[in-house]
């Protein structure tokens, strides 16, 4: 298995976890919208899965860094917004479960994309020097 890919299902289980503990955590009243990372998980998930066919692993994995970015900058900006502002709904503390799962979200998917344009680089210089 590639390191990669390995690192992408990481990256799908944390955010199917963040999902799901939104979920389970917010009390009496379940909020459906607490399971969006765990939707950006399963879709990492599958670019981790499609990451294994050396054919599609670099397809996948643009995919996969893909997800990420909108998961990190969709997470990043509702954060924002809630503790901000009241265009959501009430304004949001950010010590409350919601905004803190949106934050720890965006941080786990802006880590990510780092990793992702890191092996990027990395396997874009393997790639001319072999060449060369």
């Amino acid at each position: 298995m590639s390191g990669m890919a390995k690192t992408t299902f990481i990256y799908a289980f944390v955010l199917l976890l963040l999902g799901l503990a939104g979920y389970f955590l917010g009390g009496e009243v379940k909020s459906t919208t607490a399971l969006i990372p765990a939707g950006f998980g399963v879709l990492a998930g599958l670019c981790g899965l499609l990451a294994l066919k050396p054919g599609l692993r670099m397809h996948a994995m643009h995919g996969a860094a893909l997800v990420a970015l909108l998961a990190a900058a969709m997470h990043f900006v509702v954060f924002i917004m809630r503790v901000t502002t009241d265009k959501m709904g009430p304004q949001a503390s950010p010590t409350s479960l919601g905004p803190q799962m949106m934050l720890l979200t965006a941080i786990a998917s802006a880590l990510f994309l780092v990793i992702c344009v890191r092996s990027f680089i990395n396997a874009r210089r393997a790639r001319t020097s072999d060449k060369g």
